[in-house]
């Protein structure tokens, strides 16, 4: 009977870790892990200098009304919006890794995309370690995730739900 109270007492905790894991897992659908979060957070901000980009009538010509590439964004933007956060410009190169993710641009039809703002997306930079979802944001704001597997995209999806992507 003394080793039995050990016993139960391990497997109850145990029991608790386990059900602690399923409601606070970091890279599940039910909550984003910190560096998801952070790359959907970067993309906002993408999105937002965009905005500001275009408001302000910052392009070379009228019948342009977003930033075409992000050279341009981040030039324009610290020379006419310098309050804004910007610094996450930096990193939005398929070459730097930035809060665990990788950012590009994806070259796409303006029909696709919704709009003629240069889409972006956030590939994990080690998958399942700095998160498990790649995440695009569209020219209306809306960010769609989807598990790649750690698979790279190179170009906007033609049809973002009939290609599985959900709608974040």
């Amino acid at each position: 009977m003394k080793i039995a109270a050990p016993i139960v007492i391990l497997a109850a905790l145990g029991l608790i870790a386990l059900l602690a894991y399923d409601i606070f897992d970091p890279c599940g659908h039910d909550g984003l892990h910190r560096s998801e979060e952070n790359a959907m957070t970067c993309l906002k901000r993408y999105h937002d200098c965009q905005q500001t980009f275009r408001r302000m009538g910052l392009g070379t010509s009228k019948h342009t009304s977003y930033a075409p590439d992000l050279k341009t964004l981040k030039t324009a933007i610290r020379a006419k919006a310098p309050e804004m956060e910007t610094d996450f410009l930096d990193a939005l190169s398929p070459k730097t890794a930035l809060v665990g993710y990788y950012f590009k641009a994806l070259p796409t039809a303006a029909s696709e995309s919704g709009s003629d703002m240069l889409p972006i997306c956030a590939i994990t930079a080690v998958y399942s370690r700095s998160g498990i979802n790649t995440f695009i944001i569209d020219g209306s704001g809306k960010v769609y995730c989807k598990d790649l597997g750690g698979e790279i995209i190179d170009t906007f999806p033609t049809d973002l739900k009939a290609e599985g992507w959900l709608e974040w």
